[in-house]
């Protein structure tokens, strides 16, 4: 007994199969008897579709919730930023890792799957940034709604591991940027390729003589955080200084970076 599809009849069925044998005990054929179960399958496929829509609204739910959660908590960091100024870097640093955490889980409650855009997701964070810095911060994103129905995004999992690593960067320059460059200010860039994305940070300044990100060499707490975030599949970051620029970039690829629909 099988079940099959019959695309001439349009419908599903159930095939049984009784084998025929002659007087002397040959197999001869087989009589085979089929059942239309097209109505079950149907309803069947229904059901699934609605559990699964069902599904849906509610992780939609929970993430739009956990977002407004954590904007919470950017209200009660923001009003002790208001009466401990000597605590006022210390607090923006938290803000903002909140605030991009807060728009992972906003992302992913207008999306149909746990993926989030990395230029929707990188437009955000930098947002954040400009509520509390006064340096200028220029963004060279191309607009995550184009004619491009594609879009590359990373996996819901690692979502929150690289909105904190890019908020990490952004803040690391803003830090280390001299008085003198900050007319200049930071410039961020987001470059599709083929098979990968790649987020450029850059900013006036110098690196230290010891630096060396790879073995972990001449590092702040941000950049260390960043070596701890850091996903090890499908991330990789270069950090590099010449001719008083310092230049970050990040390159994401799969299995980090996956392409998803436009369509939300």
């Amino acid at each position: 007994m099988h079940e099959t599809e019959d695309p001439v009849l349009g419908g599903y069925f159930r095939v049984t199969a009784t084998p025929l044998f002659d007087q002397t005990g040959q197999l001869r054929g087989s009589i085979q008897v089929a059942h239309d179960i097209t109505d079950r399958k149907r309803a069947e496929e229904h059901r699934l579709a609605s559990t699964e829509r069902q599904r849906d609204l509610l992780v939609r739910e929970v993430h739009h919730r956990i977002k407004n959660h954590l904007q919470g908590l950017v209200g009660l960091l923001s009003h002790e930023r208001g009466v401990k100024p000597d605590c006022e870097e210390s607090i923006d640093r938290a803000l903002t890792q909140v605030q991009s955490i807060a728009s992972v889980y906003g992302l992913q409650s207008h999306s149909a799957g746990s993926e989030v855009c990395v230029a929707e997701l990188l437009q955000a964070i930098v947002a954040g940034a400009r509520a509390y810095s006064s340096i200028a911060l220029m963004q060279d994103v191309s607009d995550p709604s184009d004619a491009d129905p594609m879009k590359s995004c990373i996996h819901g999992k690692k979502a929150v591991a690289v909105a904190l690593v890019i908020n990490e960067l952004l803040l690391n320059a803003l830090k280390h940027i001299p008085r003198s460059g900050r007319d200049i200010g930071v410039r961020v860039s987001l470059v599709r390729q083929p098979d990968r994305l790649v987020l450029t940070i850059s900013h006036p300044g110098a690196l230290p003589e010891d630096f060396d990100f790879e073995a972990g060499r001449g590092l702040g707490t941000g950049l260390e955080l960043i070596r701890d975030l850091l996903p090890r599949a499908g991330a990789k970051l270069v950090i590099a200084g010449c001719n008083g620029t310092v230049t970050a970039a990040l390159d994401l690829s799969a299995p980090l970076l996956v392409e998803t629909t436009g369509a939300g």
